[in-house]
């Protein structure tokens, strides 16, 4: 049974990138996901609110 993805191009290019990070397949990189990130898989960033004229008087 071939790995997942193995017969797409973009699986080709997948299984190529993992095995360059050391990976063998979908699932090693998904054990070391869940070793690594317990809770928050993906951190989103936070954006700081742009400006507007309102929050900027306070500064003039």
């Amino acid at each position: 049974m071939p790995s997942h993805g193995s017969l797409t191009k973009a699986g080709k290019v997948m299984k190529a990138s993992l095995e360059a990070h050391g990976f063998r397949s979908i699932e090693d990189l998904a054990r070391w996901r869940k070793e690594h990130h317990k809770k928050n898989p993906t951190p989103r960033i936070k954006r700081r609110k742009k400006y507007t004229k309102l929050t900027c008087k306070k500064h003039l």
